[in-house]
């Protein structure tokens, strides 16, 4: 099966009549011709039947026009590429954040590095923590933003920023009107609790237990938006990171502070062990920066 076959195949599928498939080809019909019927002969089936002077495809030669505009679109899209590359309009950053971040932090950090770099392109996608560790460790990003309890080889730290989690429920709320919630306040008050297998939930265990307090776990959900809607619903009192909660905060939910504090601490992270493209190490300084700013905190050690 030769290049110049599948060539002419696709231009009578694509313009519809070998006068107009020769033109484009850039040769005679009859060549278009004696392509098509090769290439019948290579597959082994049928591709148009002829009525008349015309061709008109069959059904197998829809299905296999499909396989051919794949093989096509890819050949296309490594002529991208090089163009790009040689004009030094090729760039990709490739970014994951957990759902805590997605909705406040991530969006700045995507335009900041659109802002310098305007001709490259940037991937976001939203995992969990582990999954991101995992995903960053494995170098299918340049960047992740998650927490990491424990540092990893494969893993470089290049910031990380501690923040406390605060308390959403309805503005009619009867704990609304404190200025700060504590934890015997929650006994007996339905609770919507993030999924157990967050750090921020395993924390907030251990401050109950602490206090003798047993929280009237009525819903558990995950990620920290779902609880922020169910709690703003009326479904139960939720503790949840302050990015979400005053990204999504209107009238009608009340936001409190926690006693005592539950840090959610997340860290820039990217993939250790090969240097980084220039593309990537200034995206990292340029994250680093929009994290501090938008959080108004400094400690960043990148």
């Amino acid at each position: 099966m030769k290049e110049r076959q599948i060539q002419a195949f696709r231009a009578v599928m694509t313009h519809g009549a070998v006068g107009r498939a020769a033109a484009v080809l850039g040769i005679t019909q009859p060549a278009v011709s004696r392509l098509i019927a090769d290439l019948e002969r290579e597959v082994g089936f049928v591709l148009f039947e002829r009525k008349g002077r015309g061709l008109h495809p069959t059904p197998e030669a829809g299905l296999f026009k499909r396989e051919v505009d794949t093989f096509f679109t890819g050949l296309d899209r490594i002529a991208l590429a090089a163009a790009e590359i040689r004009d030094s309009r090729r760039g990709h950053v490739r970014l994951t954040v957990m759902p805590a971040v997605a909705l406040s932090l991530a969006p700045r950090v995507v335009e900041a590095i659109a802002a310098a770099y305007p001709t490259a392109r940037v991937t976001l996608d939203v995992h969990t923590a582990p999954r991101i560790a995992d995903l960053v460790g494995a170098g299918q990003y340049d960047l992740g933003l998650a927490h990491l309890d424990a540092p990893r080889a494969e893993i470089e730290e290049l910031g990380t920023w501690d923040t406390a989690c605060v308390c959403v429920m309805p503005c009619d709320h009867p704990l609304a009107a404190r200025d700060r919630i504590e934890p015997k306040d929650l006994s007996g008050i339905p609770v919507v609790m993030l999924s157990f297998d967050t750090t921020t939930a395993q924390r907030l265990t251990q401050v109950f237990l602490a206090a003798g307090v047993q929280p009237d776990i009525r819903v558990e959900a995950q990620p920290s938006y779902a609880a922020f809607f169910l709690a703003a619903r009326g479904l139960g009192l939720t503790v949840i990171d302050p990015m979400t909660a005053h990204t999504l905060a209107g009238d009608a939910v009340a936001i409190r502070p926690l006693h005592p504090r539950i840090d959610f601490r997340f860290k820039l992270l990217r993939p250790g062990g090969s240097r980084p493209s220039i593309l990537a190490d200034h995206a990292a300084r340029i994250a680093a920066e929009e994290i501090a700013s938008g959080l108004h905190l400094s400690h960043i050690h990148i």
